[in-house]
This record gives structure tokens, C-alpha cells and sequence, in this order.
């Protein structure tokens, strides 16, 4: 039966009259040349577990999200008049969130303390913190502990902040629950 596959084998194989083969041509001819060996039983079991696994699996997190901060929803409310925070994501096995705020002209964020560490970025208009003005580009970070005075703005500000997700869960419940 060996001859018979072999005889087979040669009549669907038809080398190139070209003498100056390459290495991949020639490759390929050795690959159809082989005798057709189903593959061992182990082999066959660990494809199909790999496959039942795969499919078993939660679907991946897509590796990119997009979405509008400055839209009219997701708006957390805020007892402060002319400040407005909006989650942009948060991460609570990294125990990190970050947020979108907008301060009106003339607009004040009381005195607070930090359970966390907090960091900002002004992305645009000024902002008055610790005796300090703050432009677009300038960054902060206050050390859990600390407290922060009077926050104001006077032409407005628009700002991200990175705090603690656990924080941020308990000062937001805090925030919500005061309005």
C-alpha cells in the first residue's frame, strides 16, 4: 500500500523543468513528497483542550477605548457652584482613577483633606492651589495626608486628575450624598 501512496504522490508532483530551483521551491517538493502521517493521539488531545480553553475564556478587553470627556453626560454632581468632575476611567485593581474637571471663572473648591495620593495636570486656564498659580502644562501631586486650601480659578480651568480608585469610590459617595 506504501507504493501505492508513493506512486500517487510522484504523478501529483511535477517538478519544474527549470534546473535552478530554490531552497523553497525545492523545500515544498520534499513537503509533498512526505508520506501523510495522521498525527499522534497526544497532539490531537492537546489542540482540542487549547481550543475548549480558548473558547471557555472571557472575551478580551479591547485594547482601545475613545470617548468624548467634555460630553453632557456622566457628570458627577458636585455641591461646589461652577465645578463639575466627570470619571474618565477607573482602575480598582490598580486602585486608580481618572478625572475630568472643569472650574467656571471665579469658581472655588473648599479646603480637603487627602486620603490618597492625588496628581493633576491644568490643561487649559489658571488655577490658584497652596499659594501657588498654576498654567496649562503645569502638574502637582499632593501626598496622601495632606491638605489641600482653598483651590480657586479665575478665568476657569480645565484639569486631570489621577487619584486613588478607593478614594476617589468613598469622596464621590461623600460628595453625592451632601447635594
Amino acid at each position: 500500500m506504501r507504493a501505492k501512496k508513493s506512486q500517487s504522490l510522484k504523478r501529483r508532483v511535477t517538478p519544474a523543468p527549470d534546473a535552478d530551483r530554490t531552497f523553497e521551491g525545492n523545500a515544498a517538493l520534499l513537503a509533498l513528497a512526505a508520506p501523510l502521517l495522521p498525527p499522534p493521539p497526544r497532539v490531537k488531545e492537546q489542540l482540542l483542550a487549547r481550543v475548549r480553553l480558548a473558547a471557555a475564556a472571557p472575551p478580551a478587553t479591547p485594547a482601545w477605548r475613545f470617548e468624548p470627556v467634555g460630553g453632557a453626560e456622566g457628570w458627577v454632581p458636585l455641591p461646589f457652584p461652577g465645578v463639575r468632575m466627570r470619571e474618565v476611567t477607573v482602575d480598582a485593581q490598580r486602585d486608580t482613577a481618572l478625572l475630568f474637571v472643569e472650574m467656571a471663572p471665579g469658581s472655588v473648591f473648599p479646603d480637603h483633606e487627602h486620603t490618597a495620593t492625588e496628581r493633576g495636570v491644568v490643561l487649559a486656564g489658571d488655577l490658584q492651589m497652596d499659594g501657588r498659580a498654576l498654567g496649562a502644562g503645569d502638574f502637582y501631586e499632593a501626598a496622601a495626608g495632606t491638605r489641600h486650601e482653598r483651590i480657586a480659578s479665575r478665568k476657569g480651568c480645565t484639569g486631570l486628575l489621577w487619584v486613588g480608585a478607593d478614594a476617589w469610590r468613598k469622596w464621590r459617595a461623600a460628595l453625592v450624598a451632601a447635594r
